[in-house]
């Protein structure tokens, strides 16, 4: 799996969690770029990105992506460990 393919996966996870299948998503991405992405929600997407990738998100390593790219570099080196 490429890293395009894991954020075409994210994304796909976003449209759906949010039920919006017109959100597009880049590596510089972050949550202020998504209406819908706001705190009360975040945790819940970061278990459907646990669930869709069958991994465990540490809290300490979520707190510290500042955009979609952070996250998909986490998870392509994750999936490739």
């Amino acid at each position: 799996m490429e890293k395009s393919d894991v954020l075409n996966k994210v994304e796909s996870v976003l449209r759906s969690f949010f039920k919006n299948e017109s959100i597009q998503i880049e590596a510089k991405t972050t949550a202020d770029d998504i209406f819908e992405w706001d705190s009360l929600n975040h945790m819940n997407l970061m278990a459907a990105i646990e669930d869709e990738f069958k991994i465990q998100l540490p809290f300490r390593v979520v707190a510290q992506f500042e955009a979609i790219g952070d996250l998909v570099d986490y998870l392509f080196n994750e999936i490739h460990s």
